[in-house]
């Protein structure tokens, strides 16, 4: 289970996330998958809810090095408008016990759009 709070810059806005991580090994396969719940609130606007699944699969290379791809459903509301997006895309696993690296890239293709992003895990 994983929780999240951001509160912004301007001190109005605020960003709540809710996340169930699971996973599953099986010799060179990973499998994931991560419902999410996101609620934004700015003191000036509507709220705004995100509800999101996420899953992905990986095959492992070798043991530091994963190759795989992921897709995410993505449902926002607010107020009276909604919109859903599905986006798609290849990862790339790195690291060791100690660090690991998960970089990938998922496309939107009806909007266009694209969002990378990077995850930096240290092991204590």
């Amino acid at each position: 289970l994983y929780m999240e709070y951001q509160l912004f810059a301007s001190l109005v806005k605020h960003k709540f996330e809710f996340k169930i991580i699971l996973s599953k090994e099986l010799d060179y396969l990973v499998f994931g998958i991560n419902p999410v719940y996101e609620l934004q609130v700015d003191y000036y606007d509507i709220p705004k809810h995100e509800l999101k699944l996420i899953d992905g699969l990986s095959l492992k290379i070798t043991e530091g090095i994963l190759l795989g791809a992921e897709s995410e459903f993505k449902y926002e509301i607010k107020g009276n408008q909604s919109k859903s997006i599905f986006s798609v895309g290849p990862t790339l696993s790195v690291g060791s016990s100690t660090i690991w690296l998960n970089t990938g890239v998922l496309f939107n293709l009806i909007d266009n759009a694209m969002k990378l992003r990077f995850l930096l895990s240290f092991y204590l």
